[in-house]
């Protein structure tokens, strides 16, 4: 028959992770930089099997976790992320609270969902994380790209844009570790976007999925913690520090809107309560702060060696970024250089790094000629043979 499609996904289409997915299948020496995947040795797969015995132990806890759950997610894990929020972020609860999501893609639906009427606009990233492009699509949502400079958004360029776009409804950022360039907001910047978006009267809804894992250098101070008005919407994630398959994310947010944004999640509902109560239960048993000093290890280790490579294999003339955290390196080339040219080399070449224009909020206008580069899933050495065959075709490209 002949499908009718909603406008919503008449223009839809592969992005550049799953083109590099695809082209990938049935070749076992490709190598994938690729994939935002957390570290498989950072799962801590015999507690995991532990706490999940742990729930079956009591007639109580097992009915608890096979039942469908509050809408908000457990208690218990809502009060160890309030405990954590407090203490590590300085969120303030008399005015803020948490609900769980199954997991932060979801939450990002939530924005548009909550705030957005067909055709505004919302602020991002010049280049930022597909998943937010998705959101926006699907609720035909326009994105305005903000210039990028080495610490972050361009802040004459985003005022500008702000002034331009008087449908904007919200600003995106992931000021820690961004995805997909590895950028980490100083505080200064982050208070003058705060200003900026206080003077337009923006909301801001701040993604944090990256923030705990910190291998070097000093926390910067969130956007939640100096939020007067309650224009920030804090969105956090246990699938970088936990495990991914768990499905379990959640949102802070001021509790003048904490209704109306849980009733969007409709029938997604949060994740199941069992995950919930599988992390809840390992709070409850074992030191969280070592576990993730654990994880911070892995990726620490694994960051300084894909530097290392790609420093090594990689044209000079190509510059990246330096991150003291979070899973991505973003590689540059110089100008007058066709990223897309290099990215059908890269896969001819056997390895998967994601273009720029897979990222970008205007792929037509601003591809640009930029790669993420993920370290944390690859093993070393693929991270080595990766980066060798990227430098490679870098090489055959670059003057």
């Amino acid at each position: 028959m002949e499908f009718k499609f909603a406008k919503r996904v008449e223009n839809a289409a592969l992005s550049a992770i799953r083109v590099i997915g695809e082209y990938a299948v049935g070749k076992p020496d490709f190598v994938l930089l690729s994939i935002g995947n957390p570290a498989y040795e950072s799962f801590p797969i015999e507690r995991i099997k532990e706490m999940n015995m742990k729930i079956f132990e009591s007639p109580e806890s097992c009915r608890a976790a096979l039942q469908y759950g509050s809408t908000t997610g457990t208690d218990a894990l809502r009060d160890h992320l309030k405990a954590r929020l407090a203490k590590y972020k300085g969120i303030d609860f008399e005015k803020n609270d948490v609900f769980i999501t199954s997991g932060s893609g979801p939450a990002l639906d939530l924005m548009p969902q909550t705030f957005c009427e067909e055709e505004d606009c919302a602020f991002v990233e010049e280049f930022t994380y597909t998943g937010e492009l998705l959101a926006l699509s699907t609720a035909r949502v326009k994105p305005i790209g903000i210039k990028l400079d080495s610490d972050g958004m361009n802040l004459e360029d985003l005022e500008a844009k702000i002034k331009a776009n008087p449908k904007g409804k919200y600003l995106y950022i992931v000021p820690t570790f961004s995805n997909p360039t590895g950028i980490t907001y100083p505080l200064e910047k982050r208070k003058a976007i705060y200003e900026i978006c206080q003077k337009y009267d923006l909301l801001i809804y701040e993604d944090d999925p990256y923030g705990e894992l910190r291998f070097q250098g000093k926390d910067v101070p969130c956007m939640k913690s100096f939020d007067t008005d309650g224009r920030v919407i804090y969105a956090g994630s246990f699938s970088k520090v936990m495990a991914a398959g768990l499905r379990v994310g959640f949102i802070c947010c001021d509790k003048g809107c904490f209704g109306k944004m849980n009733y969007c999640q409709g029938n997604r509902a949060p994740a199941t309560v069992t995950s919930q109560m599988i992390i809840s239960n390992y709070m409850d048993t074992y030191d969280w702060e070592a576990h993730l000093d654990a994880i911070r290890a892995i990726y620490g280790k694994k960051a300084a060696f894909m530097k290392e490579c790609i420093d090594k294999y990689v044209h000079p003339a190509c510059t990246r970024t330096d991150p003291d955290g979070g899973m991505f390196i973003w590689v540059t080339l110089p100008e007058g250089v066709d990223g897309k040219e290099v990215f059908e080399a890269c896969l001819k070449n056997n390895v998967g790094v994601v273009p720029s224009f897979g990222f970008a909020a205007d792929p037509v206008n601003n591809p640009g000629r930029s790669f993420r580069l993920n370290y944390s899933a690859p093993t070393m050495e693929d991270i080595e043979k990766g980066c060798k065959r990227f430098g490679e075709v870098t090489h055959k490209f670059c003057k």
